[in-house]
């Protein structure tokens, strides 16, 4: 599986090197500019993902695992913009795992991994 995303300036693709295990990514500025990002959080994100967001760095953070979680089980954003969605717990389903970090530019990404585990030295930076 593989997984693709971009910025103005910066493209990112991962592999998953297990067949069959999904892979998911999602990569924003740093300096992106979120103007109504409260009330976005206050539509689309659960009670728990808005305790997370305290600025727009706060807001994309949670927006990247989102959007990252959305391309690994292959729907998008389809089912993960409603208010009451949650990360699966164990046993609900292949829970996700993330590997996040910032990029030599400032770029922000996450990699979400649908599985047991994160892949042992997944060679990501950050």
């Amino acid at each position: 599986d593989f997984s693709l995303t971009h910025t103005e300036q910066v493209a990112v693709a991962v592999l998953s090197g297990v067949p069959g295990r999904p892979i998911g990514v999602d990569a924003e500025t740093e300096t992106r500019h979120v103007a109504d990002w409260e009330r976005m959080a206050n539509r689309f994100y659960s009670p728990e993902e808005r305790e997370k967001c305290h600025s727009t760095a706060d807001f994309l953070a949670v927006w990247l695992r989102k959007e990252a979680l959305g391309k690994a089980r292959g729907t998008g954003l389809v089912g993960l913009l409603e208010p009451a969605v949650r990360e699966p717990e164990a046993g609900e389903g292949q829970p996700p795992v993330y590997a996040e970090g910032k990029l030599p530019d400032g770029t922000r990404y996450a990699v979400c991994f649908l599985g047991e585990s994160s892949p042992a030295g997944n060679g990501l930076p950050g």
